[in-house]
């Protein structure tokens, strides 16, 4: 996933009821029109009479809106038409990672770790997110990136009211234009230097504490604080982001899950294995041993899917069946897809991600066994 800069012009539609938004490039899913009546809701509370036979035509440039993206496109939909209504000019360099919830809140996007991911490689900005995205910017400190923080000015916010007022120009709230002052000083002063040293800084400490002191959801001084106190440092990850970063490693996997065992080639069952081992080693030394049984899990999948990929690339056949190591290549199939299926369910309470129901172990394969 990439982050990509939004732009919004309202047009006149014959076709529209109330105010809605649409993307260019066109998408339609049943996400997209979950989002548009979230926002919907959320002017509405404002704007009980809206506009009608109108739509905001929201540009995604070059980039079409990929469906994994579900329905986060709505925080910055419901931020740049509220922008509109109220006239209010947002600032350059403004970034929201939140979606519109159905009661109006904003929330965790499904995919907040990808685009944390997406965000580490930015040149920053200001960055507006809800509380439920403490644990992943939490993670950047365990990560050994505390440079994240000077880059980007994090801002927690819980409604797309407050989010209007942190991101439109010259309306940031009492306090906060002068600790951003104060913040824009530190960013200068950090600049080409060791972040982790700066941060133990008495003086640079004593400004962090003011700007925490006079903006408490000024999350980018409070994380810069922690990161120079080694009693409070975390150098593991929660195991609600653990979840999230294994899921994400796993997404090769996923992608051939679900395929036929006679549509899979050893190529790329092997590529899709070999990616998913290197990404869950890449991150493994910052989950907790308290996790490691989401660790030893995601592991497992990772091992199964090259084994069946060796399977295709060196079995035989016996009988007109396809065996590797005297076991046929459909229980090694049917291996994957059960403990795949298991560790999506287990995940899901971290990854919001609607999971059918994992296949049972079959006893007549060995389905769900280890290999």
């Amino acid at each position: 996933l990439r982050i990509v800069p939004l732009s919004m012009k309202v047009m006149e539609s014959p076709q529209a009821d109330i105010l809605t938004f649409d993307l260019d490039p066109g998408t339609v899913s049943p996400d997209i029109a979950t989002a548009r009546a979230n926002v919907r809701k959320v002017l509405e509370q404002r704007w009980p009479d809206l506009p009608i036979r109108r739509v905001a035509q929201i540009s995604t440039g070059a980039e079409h809106y990929a469906p994994n993206n579900g329905q986060a496109i709505s925080g910055p939909a419901a931020l740049l038409m509220h922008s509109a209504m109220t006239g209010k000019a947002l600032r350059p360099g403004v970034t929201l990672v939140a979606e519109i919830a159905s009661d109006g809140s904003l929330i965790r996007p499904l995919e907040s770790w990808n685009y944390l991911r997406a965000l580490r490689l930015a040149p920053g900005g200001r960055l507006l997110v809800p509380p439920e995205f403490e644990p992943e910017l939490r993670a950047m400190i365990a990560l050994e990136d505390p440079a994240f923080f000077l880059r980007w000015e994090v801002l927690i916010v819980s409604s797309i009211d407050t989010a209007l007022n942190l991101a439109s120009e010259n309306s940031d709230p009492a306090g906060l234009a002068a600790t951003s002052e104060l913040y824009e000083e530190l960013r200068e002063v950090g600049r080409d230097k060791d972040v982790g040293q700066l941060c133990v800084n008495a003086k640079v400490r004593e400004r962090l504490s003011e700007i925490a002191s006079r903006a408490p959801f000024h999350y980018s001084a409070k994380m810069l604080l922690v990161q120079g106190d080694a009693a409070l440092r975390p150098t593991r990850v929660e195991r609600e982001v653990a979840g999230r970063i294994l899921r994400s490693a796993l997404e090769p996997v996923s992608r051939i899950s679900q395929v036929t065992l006679s549509q899979l080639s050893a190529k790329r069952l092997l590529t899709a294995g070999e990616a998913t081992s290197a990404e869950i080693a890449r991150f493994s030394k910052f989950i907790s041993p308290a996790d490691k049984d989401l660790l030893q899990e995601a592991q497992e999948v990772a091992q199964l899917t090259q084994t069946l990929g060796k399977g295709k690339q060196d079995g035989g056949l016996k009988d007109g069946v396809a065996y590797y190591r005297n076991t046929p290549l459909l229980v090694y199939h049917d291996r994957l897809q059960s403990k795949f299926a298991a560790l999506r369910q287990k995940l899901a309470p971290f990854t919001r991600e609607t999971v059918p129901d994992a296949l049972p172990d079959d006893p007549l394969t060995g389905a769900g066994a280890n290999p």
